[in-house]
């Protein structure tokens, strides 16, 4: 009867240790908003927008955004998963020019992103 419940104890000790391997786990941007090693690559995220705790971001210059920012226009992103934050930037102005893995690109005009910053900073 020892036996087994040594080894009962053991196997809970294990599943927890294995259950804190973070190894293989996505990691996470300083705003919680979980980011694949492709995602990384492929948008170059400058700050939460419009504000510090937003989960859309602004996206800076990339050479994969390029032929989805017009002259005029700046990029921000939304997680797919966030349809209300997606709804509320289009409902400011914003439009959507492409998608990726986890994130829904809008496009919006640079005075409009310059005037959302300053209202939120």
């Amino acid at each position: 009867m020892k036996s087994v419940i040594r080894f009962t104890a053991a196997a809970c000790v294990l599943a927890t240790l294995t259950a804190c391997d973070t190894s293989n786990s996505p990691t996470i941007n300083p705003q919680g908003t979980w980011l694949s090693e492709s995602e990384k690559a492929f948008l170059n995220i400058q700050r939460p927008y419009p504000n510090y705790d937003s989960v859309c971001v602004l996206l800076g210059d990339s050479p994969n955004t390029a032929s989805l920012k017009a002259p005029g226009q700046e990029l921000i992103a939304c997680p797919k998963h966030e349809q209300g934050a997606t709804q509320d930037r289009s409902r400011n102005g914003a439009r959507t020019v492409g998608q990726s893995e986890y994130w829904v690109i809008l496009s919006l005009s640079s005075d409009l992103v310059e005037q959302q910053l300053q209202t939120y900073q």
